[in-house]
């Protein structure tokens, strides 16, 4: 696990270390050490604190750029990205903007306007079909 993201997770929940402690049965000590990395959690502490402060454990784990999503739904979008990069630079994906064709710089624009689009795509779908007795 990542300390410095579990830091930065209980900071960002305003709690201490001995908060954090309480709630998952540990000395506070044992998530200094966590933090500063010089213990690792089991499986079932790395779930708690995923639940604790609502992320993936993918992202607790450092595989992750984003909290909501597992290391796999972040490499399904970068597919459909690369995908769609493909399909311009082939031809088969054409658009024009004031009957102009569009340069890179554009496509790269709305690329990235993409991958924001299908991130919260992603977030909203999980949130949707994930079943109540997962849910806070």
């Amino acid at each position: 696990m990542e300390g410095k993201i579990l830091k930065q997770l209980r900071e960002l929940h305003n709690m201490t270390q001995k908060e954090l402690a309480d709630k998952v049965k540990v000395t506070p000590k044992a998530i200094s050490f966590y933090e500063l990395n010089q213990r690792e959690p089991s499986n079932e502490l790395l779930l708690s604190f995923s639940k604790i402060f609502n992320v993936s454990t993918d992202y607790l784990l450092g595989r992750s750029s984003n909290p909501k999503l597992s290391r796999k739904n972040e490499l399904d979008i970068q597919k459909v990205l690369k995908e769609m990069q493909n399909n311009f630079d082939e031809g088969s994906l054409q658009m024009q903007l004031d009957g102009e064709k569009l340069d890179d710089e554009v496509i790269k624009y709305i690329l990235d306007n993409m991958e924001d689009a299908l991130t919260i795509a992603k977030i909203k779908a999980k949130e949707k079909f994930t079943p109540k007795k997962y849910k806070k």
